[in-house]
């Protein structure tokens, strides 16, 4: 045992209960009330950043019809979780009281009454703090919540409010991952499709919390593909005419970076899945090797195809890549191995959902045109990347929230040659130059359903930026919350 952990053992303090004040008159006996703390406000050091965008001249009476509704996302991390990783938070030896639920509730709480959020999405949420606290809480103020626990024995999972007095639930579905993909992960997500009470504009709000593993981005990109899948289906079954009038918000801890591969799949609509050697290397969180760097950037194909050598794997590496070597033979018998999309075992498990994404041997497609509310995730004044969260040697930007509707080529419609196929199976129409289609949902053309960011909360950045949790950050991750406009 080392000098620090002698004067600091890891044992876990005690429980304590959650403070509250005695019911007051206003609220009626047996109303709960939480002590939330007001001081040392996290979010109060943050300011909001106006997303720029041409203004139009029919702005004005589209902005009578327009619904603006206020979307966060926060990792709250859970407190059973917060001692099994406790190695995680060695800055907080010290000062061990950061980690108490006691200390931490409060402000959580606080801070989530203090975004003015109309729709609320948690990831982290232990399920006997949602029915005893959270919800509770929430509902003092006009929030409705829905919550799924993660599969097995897991005690923490997803909670998702919304403000009753704005938003109507037409439709919401608990996605539980491995009945789609195949797996045994014990991830899930929530998918809501929501109508304004005055405007009657429907927009669709999924949160998620994807697998950790930084070396399966095999298994985050079926997460991920399913999630959207799932989010198609409702649109498809709600949608008002063929134009798909709905905007979709999905938001959480990904566990991605904003450079990664599976960051431009959200983006893009497509990944090219037919190198299996990079699926370690898909999230960002792994290094890339740099003779696989090196490789990729000049020849853009697997040196096997080339007919270069090819390096010897580094051993972490190896094992994931044999790992899939036990699971999957070539039917031809082939001894050199390489794992074909298809043969994943999520698309085999399940051709259907599998099929709804894979269209071809070679890539990933889903049908939505996605943007980052925070990208290019680096301030524009200090050029300091964005940090959404920070623990142990962990400094990176995990959270995130894309917004966006259908691809403009995806959109059913009635072409004058007759109909065309898109690769995930809807009508084509015209395709859209090819600069309209990098650019910005919010442009001047008014489509339906369109959705446009109008602001977003900056994360800590600067000196603000510390290991979390701290004494203004009561998680590990930093709430991100962003203003959007549906029309």
């Amino acid at each position: 045992m080392s000098r620090q952990d002698q004067h600091h053992p890891r044992t876990s303090p005690p429980k304590r209960p959650f403070r509250t004040h005695r019911p007051s008159s206003a609220h009626g006996p047996g109303t709960p009330r939480y002590a939330v703390v007001e001081t040392a406000f996290p979010l109060a050091s943050r300011s909001w950043v106006s997303a720029k965008r041409p203004s139009s001249a029919s702005d004005g009476d589209e902005q009578e019809r327009a619904l603006a509704i206020t979307v966060v996302t926060y990792n709250i991390l859970a407190d059973n979780l917060a001692y099994q990783h406790r190695h995680l938070y060695d800055h907080t030896f010290d000062n061990h009281w950061l980690l108490q639920w006691s200390y931490r509730a409060p402000r959580l709480l606080f801070e989530l009454r203090e975004s003015q959020g109309d729709v609320i999405c948690l990831q982290e949420v232990q399920e006997k703090y949602f029915y005893s606290k959270f919800q509770p809480y929430l509902a003092q103020h006009g929030y409705q919540g829905l919550y799924k626990r993660r599969l097995g024995n897991k005690q923490d999972g997803l909670a998702l409010f919304f403000r009753k007095s704005k938003l109507r639930m037409v439709d919401r579905e608990y996605v539980e991952y491995s009945r789609f993909t195949g797996t045994d992960r014990d991830n899930v997500g929530i998918v809501v499709l929501f109508e304004g009470l005055d405007s009657g504009q429907r927009f669709c709000v999924a949160t998620t919390h994807i697998l950790f593993n930084t070396k399966r981005g095999d298994i985050k990109l079926a997460q991920l593909s399913c999630l959207l899948a799932r989010i198609d289906a409702m649109a498809t079954k709600h949608s008002r005419d063929a134009t798909k009038d709905i905007g979709v918000v999905v938001c959480g801890d990904m566990n991605m970076t904003p450079h990664s591969s599976l960051y431009q799949f959200m983006i893009s609509g497509s990944l090219d899945t037919s190198d299996s050697s990079l699926f370690p290397y898909w999230s960002g969180q792994t290094p890339m090797p740099l003779w696989l760097s090196r490789r990729r950037q000049l020849t853009g194909t697997s040196s096997a195809r080339s007919g270069a050598r090819e390096p010897q794997l580094d051993p972490r590496m190896q094992a994931v890549v044999d790992e899939y070597k036990q699971d999957n033979v070539c039917a031809e018998g082939d001894t050199e191995f390489e794992l074909r999309p298809w043969q994943l075992p999520w698309a085999r498990s399940r051709p259907s959902i599998a099929g709804h994404v894979l269209q071809d041997q070679r890539h990933a497609r889903h049908p939505f045109r996605l943007q980052c509310a925070y990208h290019p995730h680096v301030d524009a004044v200090s050029g300091e990347e964005y940090c959404t969260t920070w623990h142990g040697d962990a400094r990176q930007s995990v959270d995130f929230m894309f917004f966006g509707t259908y691809r403009p080529e995806l959109v059913e419609s009635k072409p004058e040659s007759g109909p065309a196929t898109s690769p995930v199976g809807h009508k084509r129409k015209q395709s859209a130059p090819a600069g309209e289609q990098q650019g910005h949902v919010c442009g001047n053309e008014h489509q339906p359903g369109r959705i446009e960011l109008q602001r977003f909360l900056q994360p800590p950045i600067g000196e603000a930026c510390q290991p979390m949790p701290n004494e203004s950050q009561p998680s590990d991750h930093c709430l991100l919350a962003a203003r959007f406009c549906v029309r």
